[in-house]
């Protein structure tokens, strides 16, 4: 029998479980958005590329104030290969790759947890939707990361190594406290907290604190140039951000407390059940919390010094954000999850022996990925997939000459990525052709030309001024201008139906408008209509006669005729419904 030495065992589970990771965000790699936060990056990342270098990131929070824009100079190599659109796609995995090759190996310092640490980042259900996203937020866990486990290997004197050479803690507090402020507003938490860390243990290493700084400062240079040449808006949006104009103050502290403590109890447990009931989720949260204060007797002062150093992680976070009255999103807090992913791990490798954590592993992971590969999956919103086949079928619709003008029928927001898809098409439109309505989000039974799950095209035929027209959400009726469409709404004796009257001028009376119900007694008003009833699409025109009203139910047409011309379908052939 083959024997596998263990360094080589451990390297394959590692990348194993960074490629299972990377798997679960591709997957189904069409439902990935694209919207306002991921065209903002794509058309910075454009500049870029034309050689218009970018100076200020994504607007963050309700205050005027910028990220870095490291996210942009990420995207921009994508685009300048021709990914176009689909860089959307393509950063996020390539930042997740990064993210989980870098845990992989910063997180040596911490052999036990190791494996159970990644698998934690690779397959947690709340934090794998964010990643699925082109954002900023997309460095926050590798920016924690980098800041993190570095203090962690302080304290157990752990010296890292690449390739045979050492990588001094200073490089990489450096790293991490640069891509802070790059990742998010919340990254700017990062090196004032290992700094105070730093303080409170008494670190006397100046080269530590220096890193932090340099690292903070050079974060911050891109966004100071951007603020010299436009009259400092940045600074401007902090100092009103500090003035109190965005929220910031001590008032009402305790309540904001109270609700970021709340947040970082929920990512306790959220990390192995997001997707879950809130209280179950905070429950989760609690017995961990409580699980670790009994382990904390049991393990050792080395130990003890880490989960110090992670408890510390949490709370300062916590406390720093309830300095801040404004809104503060869950994401805000991804800062945290290092810390966190390291006390889930070493609570669960205190409880459980070697075989327990590999079956336990072993069916979370085959449990996770079956339930995900057989989930009925469906775009939320209007994300690529969608987009795609709706610019596909427009340009087959333009070419065939259909087309006059496009018109958005939803939200503003939910418009973006298919108005900067069209846009980039041109297109040649036919004055001659019809209005086409795109529709989000498509109900059914409403009109369409094609339908595309929650979203579908409609070609607009009320195009001709000489005709009259009568639009419900599945059909429209046309007639010659010089008829007169009237809608109005009669009763049944059991249940309320809308019914709809053709009508010549001057031959529905006063009287037959006001008839309120269709029984047997008055059904003799309408013996001279002929009724078009729909059928499963179909339309069949009845002559009422002496029929009683139970032809009269919804979806149901009228068409009112004189009584000379009652048994003429000659008005019929001159109504078009479509």
């Amino acid at each position: 029998m083959i024997s596998i030495p263990e360094k080589i065992q451990n390297s394959i589970i590692l990348i194993l479980i960074v490629a299972v990771g990377l798997f679960l965000r591709a997957y189904k790699f069409g439902y990935y958005p694209l919207g306002f936060d991921n065209l903002q990056i794509i058309t910075s990342a454009e500049k870029i590329v034309e050689g218009d270098l970018v100076f200020l990131g994504p607007r963050t929070g309700p205050a005027e104030m910028f990220t870095g824009p490291l996210i942009y100079y990420v995207a921009a190599p994508f685009l300048f290969l021709g990914f176009s659109h689909y860089t959307a796609i393509f950063v996020p995995l390539f930042l997740a790759l990064l993210t989980g090759i870098t845990l992989a190996w910063l997180t040596k310092v911490v052999e036990r947890e190791q494996h159970l640490i990644l698998a934690l980042w690779a397959f947690s259900p709340l934090l794998i939707p964010m990643d699925r996203i082109l954002w900023n937020p997309n460095l926050t866990v590798l920016a924690s990361s980098l800041t993190f486990f570095p203090l962690l290997a302080l304290e157990r004197k752990y010296r890292y190594q690449l390739f045979g050479k050492h990588i001094p803690t200073e490089f990489l507090l450096f790293v991490g406290a640069f891509l802070g402020y790059q990742a998010h507003f919340s990254g700017l938490i990062l090196a004032p907290l290992a700094c105070i860390y730093l303080v409170v243990r008494r670190y006397k290493n100046v080269w530590l604190y220096g890193a932090l700084f340099v690292g903070f400062l050079a974060s911050l240079l891109p966004t100071v140039l951007f603020d010299i040449k436009n009259n400092y808006l940045n600074t401007r949006g902090l100092l009103s951000l500090l003035e109190g104009k965005t929220g910031f103050g001590l008032v009402g502290f305790f309540t904001t407390l109270l609700h970021a403590m709340q947040i970082s109890l929920e990512n306790l447990g959220g990390v192995l059940l997001e997707g879950n009931s809130l209280e179950l989720i905070l429950i989760a949260g609690v017995v961990v919390v409580l699980t670790t204060l009994l382990l904390y007797k049991k393990i050792t002062e080395k130990e003890k010094k880490l989960f110090q150093l992670s408890f510390f992680w949490i709370l300062g976070i916590a406390v720093c954000f309830s300095l801040y009255s404004g809104q503060t999103p869950e994401y805000y807090y991804f800062v945290q999850l290092p810390a966190i992913f390291y006390i889930l791990a070493s609570v669960l490798g205190t409880l459980l022996s070697a075989l327990q954590k590999k079956i336990i592993f072993i069916l979370f992971t085959a449990v996770y990925v079956f339930f995900l590969l057989f989930s009925n999956m469906h775009p939320l919103n209007l994300e690529i997939k969608n987009q795609d086949a709706i610019v596909q079928s427009i340009d087959e619709l333009v070419t065939q000459g259909e087309v006059s003008e496009i018109i958005f029928d939803m939200q503003y927001y939910d418009a973006l990525g298919l108005e900067y898809l069209l846009e980039k098409k041109a297109y040649n439109l036919n004055p001659k052709g019809k209005p086409l309505h795109i529709l989000y989000p498509y109900h059914a039974g409403n009109l369409a030309t094609t339908v595309f799950s929650n979203s579908a095209l409609w070609l607009d035929p009320r195009i001709d001024a000489e005709k009259n027209y009568l639009s419900k959400p599945d059909f429209i009726i046309e007639t010659p201008l010089y008829r007169k469409l009237l809608e109005t709404t009669y009763e049944r004796v059991t249940f309320g139906d809308e019914l709809y009257a053709f009508v010549d001028d001057g031959i529905m009376t006063e009287q037959l408008l006001h008839v309120q119900h269709v029984t047997d007694q008055n059904i003799h008003l309408y013996r001279d209509l002929i009724l078009a009833v729909r059928d499963d699409g179909q339309w069949h025109y009845i002559s009422v006669g002496d029929q009683t009203g139970n032809f009269f139910r919804k979806g149901m047409i009228i068409f009112y005729l004189p009584a000379s011309d009652a048994a003429s379908t000659t008005y019929i052939e001159e109504t078009t419904i479509y």
